[in-house]
């Protein structure tokens, strides 16, 4: 039996908080885990780090509710936010990609599209500001 990680992408916006919540019930419920994944888009020469300390995206535990703090990586690095989450996607083989919608009115955020045509088989938008989620497949 595999494992099923849920890729959460987190720019600290409450859509993010909201995805971060509806995949803590969907990893919970399947007895998956969650990584947690934060890109800086500065340039840098430092491209990954696994995080040993309470950095901003730690301290996010606090809205996971139902995960095993066992069940839960944190990953910060730098680059186009659309590539490294398909990259840390691809490299941890994620079941699902649970991310905040972003854009405006009836439009996802630039980074959610083009997240969506990449990984269209398991990629969910959320937003705060609607009840639900939204399959953008």
């Amino acid at each position: 039996m595999n494992f099923n990680w849920i890729l959460v992408p987190i720019n600290f916006s409450k859509d993010s908080r909201r995805a971060l919540e509806v995949a803590d019930s969907r990893a919970a419920a399947s007895e998956g885990g969650l990584i947690l994944l934060h890109v800086d888009h500065r340039e840098s020469t430092v491209k990954t780090r696994l995080a040993i300390d309470q950095g901003p995206l730690e301290k996010w535990t606090r809205f996971i509710k139902k995960t095993s703090a066992k069940r839960i990586a944190y990953i910060t690095c730098r680059g186009k936010p659309e590539d490294e989450i398909l990259r840390i996607a691809q490299q941890y083989e994620v079941s699902a990609i649970v991310m905040g919608r972003g854009g405006t009115g009836q439009r996802a955020g630039k980074i959610a599209q083009a997240v969506l045509l990449e990984f269209p088989q398991a990629t969910e938008w959320v937003s705060a500001n609607t009840s639900g989620t939204q399959a953008a497949a």
